[in-house]
């Protein structure tokens, strides 16, 4: 019998840990939640929930490291199946089995996600695609209307960190999350490594989650500007081939200038960061 276990990394997240973990019902006893130093109601609203465990690693471990400790724990635990979840997300009964049929269509599969929509019912995602140009990561169906009619599942690039079900033989092959990026890109990096061991990347539209989207991050926040930028390029760096970096190196000028325009000094921060190597959390945000 598949034995799935469900990691969660949480930091400040009590406006919506508390629904989710309703969401997740009887399946309690095999969720891990990382905490990654919480200042709200968080831990103690994860205190208070039976059977789950809490991990608290006494430090902010980002999304890659914090989630790798979930996995570590949970494969400990015999699991065949990891279900790695953002702590704003809302789903709904029967997620996880539809979620775990779907690698029954093909035994090549290896990572499954749901369509993600928003509370305005649009879509938040539809799975991701790589950039052609620039090898960038970007939502496919994003602020689309929620009216697909296609049922079937289907390959992409990625899928997005926030709901993610990946078999154990993905980890046995592939190893884990890479923690440099500590949050964004860590999901395209894991799902660009998946593939090109031969494990197909799908999405299943037919199940759906709900997603309040950069609650703990907030969308533009400075934060997001600097990991983006600079997790782009060590995306690009590790699996683009060679011309896509020489081509970032070339319009350097216009994407800073694009930054400043935007007034995004924290992604230009983040670029600077790049080439200083300086890699994982950074000393921004204590």
């Amino acid at each position: 019998m598949d034995k799935p276990f469900v990691v969660i990394v949480t930091y400040n997240s009590a406006e919506t840990i508390k629904q989710l973990l309703a969401d997740l019902g009887s399946l309690l006893d095999r969720v891990v939640v990382i905490d990654n130093g919480s200042k709200d109601k968080t831990l103690s609203i994860l205190k208070r929930t039976p059977k789950i465990k809490v991990i608290v690693p006494g430090r902010n471990t980002g999304c890659d490291e914090g989630t790798n400790i979930g996995i570590t724990y949970a494969l400990s635990k015999g699991a065949d199946y990891v279900l790695v979840l953002s702590p704003d997300v809302h789903v709904y009964n029967g997620f996880l089995q539809k979620l775990l049929d779907t690698f029954s269509k093909d035994k090549k599969i290896g990572i499954v996600a749901s369509k993600i929509i928003t509370e305005d019912k649009r879509i938040w995602s539809l799975g991701g695609v790589l950039d052609k140009k620039r090898f960038s990561g970007g939502l496919i169906g994003y602020k689309d209307k929620d009216d697909l009619r296609k049922k079937d599942i289907y390959d992409v690039d990625f899928v997005a960190g926030c709901v993610m079900l990946i078999k154990k033989k993905v980890f046995d092959k592939i190893g884990y999350f890479h923690e440099e990026y500590f949050i964004y890109y860590e999901d395209v990096d894991i799902c660009t490594r998946a593939k090109r061991a031969g494990f197909r990347v799908v999405i299943n539209p037919d199940i759906k989650a709900l997603h309040y989207a950069s609650t703990s991050v907030g969308v533009n926040s400075p934060m997001m500007q600097y990991y983006l930028a600079r997790n782009h390029l060590l995306f690009v760096e590790k699996f683009a081939p060679r011309y896509f970096l020489f081509r970032e190196f070339i319009r350097l000028p216009k994407t800073l200038w694009e930054h400043y325009k935007r007034k995004e000094k924290f992604a230009i921060l983040g670029i600077k960061d790049y080439f200083l190597r300086r890699v994982g959390k950074s000393d921004y945000w204590r």
